[in-house]
């Protein structure tokens, strides 16, 4: 974390299997469309200021640079080693790449979190059902595919 821009945001993972180790959530700026459903689902409040979430909603204009900035520099750090993760455990399968990054899907679109979230669990093991609606992206054979 030396490296990173002033204002990027990281904590300390709790466990003792993640001693040393940092954890980061980033926003990709510029593909924000700005719905606010992140922002009205957050569970976690600040303890001391109940109106204040770790996700609050503000102007793009005033955060745009330094979110750049604080992309560029999360896009060049290590995702974590899937040799070490602890399968059985949530927290643990969280820390897993997922294969489904950027859902280009309707605004608070609630099946995307679900797909992102079996990516990390099933990696490339993962097979959709195809029926009809938004499985049929997720699981068609398309010229393209929301796949990493």
């Amino acid at each position: 974390m030396k490296d990173a821009p002033e204002g990027f945001l990281s904590r300390p993972m709790k466990g003792k299997e993640f001693a040393g180790l940092h954890v980061a959530y980033q926003v990709a700026p510029d593909d924000c469309t700005g719905c606010g459903i992140c922002a009205d689902v957050c569970p976690a409040r600040d303890k001391t200021n109940v109106g204040h979430k770790s996700l609050d909603m503000v102007p793009k204009d005033e955060i745009i640079e330094q979110n750049r900035r604080n992309w560029a520099f999360f896009e060049q750090l290590r995702e974590y080693d899937r040799e070490k993760i602890a399968w059985p455990k949530m927290k643990s399968a969280m820390l897993s790449q997922p294969l489904f990054e950027f859902s280009g899907a309707c605004l608070g679109c609630g099946e995307t979190p679900y797909i992102r979230l079996a990516t990390q669990m099933f990696g490339d093991r993962m097979l959709v059902a195809n029926a009809t609606g938004c499985s049929s992206i997720y699981g068609g054979n398309l010229p393209t595919t929301p796949y990493t």
